[in-house]
């Protein structure tokens, strides 16, 4: 149906539901065809529609319309199975994977227990887990400091007595904001410490001096929070309430260390935050939602598979020969000149209409996911600059991954982030990467083929009894110079009554002089409906120029994989199309041979 132009939210995101009406309006006869967006039709689907709404910031979402086509990804899942589970549905992982519908997840759900994980106060050493024991072995200059820190705007009353009141409710609740990290011998152990009296709330009060002078003394508050964090005494977390005057509103600032805490752990805290806050202004008990899993019940259920995960090993070594080279370096090679004083930062953000073709039309039309998108065209502009025949990078996912053990992470803080290979064959090596969409359909059957998602590898290299798969798996083939991060869809979040958002990395989180575990970092997110990809490499071993080139060849690969998804006939099949097929590519080839010199009838 031809339309004159396409209805927005005011947020600027397409107005689907506007959008069927004015085809409707344009085209009566295709009514029925439009209808084919079933509304929710039970108690169970409203409920996950509302939540997928929420998620995913898409209004009037049909009970059967794909998740991953309207631009999902894995760690937007966890966010809905959090939040089903706190509307009293329990839905599995493996079953949101394997049903990405409303209607599929409705029709298997089941009515939540009421039985929780660990009701009480969790304290006790616990082992790390296998990215805490990645940051001991690779961040090894100022540990302290590798934080993670935000300040906000108070939009209403605050006082410092109600901020130890919630403060106290949040650390009591979820433990891991209780841990600290000793080194004995050569090994490091984690604690979760009883709750202590004196919470680690700071009130400054700044109604005497000017704005500027405020903004000075908050900068030098903050500093002192940042550098001052012990992983072995005191707390990982601070928050610091900054009271400055009738005319200001005031500011909070949240440090804590990154042992203690990741993106999905930012969301759960600050939605717990602003849930207590209301029910404070209400005057009414502080309550929390259920506890899920603690860290020690993670930890413990994570060495019990990397025990139960050999096979996965065989996966991991077929791909120690696929070694990528080290990547060029503009200037000298010096490893030591690789520290935070010396990041730079390159930016390339899509508008909002390359956003929305790229995260809600090419995965549908491509039979992809966003994530294996993206990942794609970073690859494919790697391989043209290292024009090496391997390219290899760390990605990071959220590593809430369903273990098959009964713990569940969802509304768990804590740092959960899983850190693995990717190593896929450039246009040299002999794949079809020499266009976007042969990148695409070459990442694909890589990431599809991956065990758990990646989290096997660092179980594996950590925790694995063997030492003979621990020593393969620290080697340097599977030690890529690149890291490629995407944080999902982050302008989703729901809007909170008590604090916005001023600054999120205030202060230097961390320390100047801290070694980087990578040459190139790239972090992807959606903010405001336009997707962004932020570079920061050391300036001591390559030009702008270099990543410059480098972001232009990404962006460039975005465009031909959303020119190709607009053409009519959709690209062909290929294995990656097919993930529990169990056909390798000569099987796939010679399946697909035989289908096409049959005739339709036969067919």
């Amino acid at each position: 149906v031809i339309v004159d132009d396409f209805p927005r939210l005011p947020n600027g995101k397409l107005d689907r539901a506007g959008l069927r009406c004015r085809a409707v309006d344009q085209d009566p006869d295709r009514a029925e065809v439009q209808g084919a967006v079933v509304a929710p039709r039970n108690e169970s689907e409203e409920i996950l529609a509302g939540i997928w709404a929420e998620v995913l910031g898409i209004e009037d979402i049909g009970v059967n319309e794909n998740f991953f086509e309207l631009g999902g990804d894995s760690l937007l899942s966890i966010r809905i199975l959090a939040r089903a589970g706190k509307a009293g549905l329990k839905i599995s992982p493996e079953v949101f994977f394997d049903n990405p519908t409303i209607a599929g997840q409705a029709g298997i759900a089941t009515v939540a227990s009421t039985a929780q994980a660990e009701t009480g106060v969790v304290t006790g050493q616990f082992d790390p887990l296998p990215i805490q024991c990645w940051f001991f072995e690779r961040i090894t200059a100022a540990q302290h400091h590798w934080n993670q820190s935000v300040l906000f705007t108070v939009k209403g009353k605050l006082e410092f007595s109600e901020l130890q009141r919630i403060v106290h409710k949040l650390v009591l609740h979820h433990d891991a904001l209780r841990s600290l990290f000793k080194h004995k011998e050569l090994s490091w152990t984690g604690e979760i410490t009883d709750p202590r009296s004196e919470m680690p709330v700071h009130v400054e009060d700044l109604r005497e001096l000017g704005e500027q002078e405020q903004r000075a003394r908050m900068l030098e508050v903050a500093t002192n929070m940042n550098t001052s964090l012990q992983l072995d005494a005191g707390s990982l977390i601070r928050f610091v309430l900054f009271e400055r005057g009738l005319e200001e509103r005031a500011s909070l600032l949240i440090v804590a260390h990154h042992l203690v805490i990741d993106a999905e752990s930012w969301r759960i805290l600050l939605e717990d935050f602003d849930s207590l806050y209301q029910q404070q202004q209400q005057g009414a008990q502080l309550r929390l939602p259920a506890k899920t899993s603690s860290v020690p019940a993670w930890s413990r259920s994570i060495k019990d598979y990397a025990s139960s995960a050999v096979g996965d090993f065989e996966y991991w070594r077929e791909r120690q020969g696929m070694r990528a080279e080290r990547i060029p370096c503009d200037l000298e090679y010096a490893p030591q000149a690789n520290i935070e004083a010396n990041v730079a930062v390159q930016t390339i953000v899509l508008t909002r209409d390359e956003t929305q073709r790229l995260l809600q039309v090419a995965p549908a039309k491509l039979r992809c996911t966003v994530i294996e998108l993206l990942i794609s065209a970073v690859m494919r502009a790697i391989g043209q600059w290292t024009n090496d025949r391997f390219v290899a990078v760390d990605l990071e996912g959220h590593g809430r991954e369903d273990l098959g053990s009964g713990v569940d992470a969802s509304r768990t803080v804590g740092w959960f982030t899983t850190v693995f290979p990717l190593i896929v064959r450039s246009s040299r090596g002999g794949s079809v990467a020499d266009s976007a969409v042969g990148a695409l359909r070459e990442t694909m059957q890589q990431l599809r083929s991956m065990p758990r998602n990646g989290l096997s590898f660092g179980a594996l290299r950590e925790l694995s009894s063997d030492p003979g798969i621990r020593e393969v798996l620290r080697s340097d083939a599977f030690r890529p110079e690149i890291l490629f991060n995407y944080m999902g869809q982050v302008d989703n979040a729901p809007d909170m009554h008590c604090l916005a958002v001023d600054d999120t990395r205030f202060a230097s989180p961390r320390s100047t002089n801290t070694n980087r575990a990578y040459m190139i970092e790239i972090n992807a997110q959606v903010s405001d409906s336009c997707l962004s990809l932020e570079w920061r490499y050391c300036d001591r071993l390559h030009e702008a120029d270099t990543i410059v080139a480098l972001t232009e060849s990404v962006r460039l690969a975005f465009r031909e994989l959303t020119a190709d998804s607009a053409q009519e006939t959709p690209p062909s099949m290929q294995l990656a199309d097919f993930p529990l097929s169990g056909l390798d590519a000569t099987e796939f080839e010679n399946l697909s041979g035989m289908l096409e010199s049959l005739d339709d009838d036969d067919k």
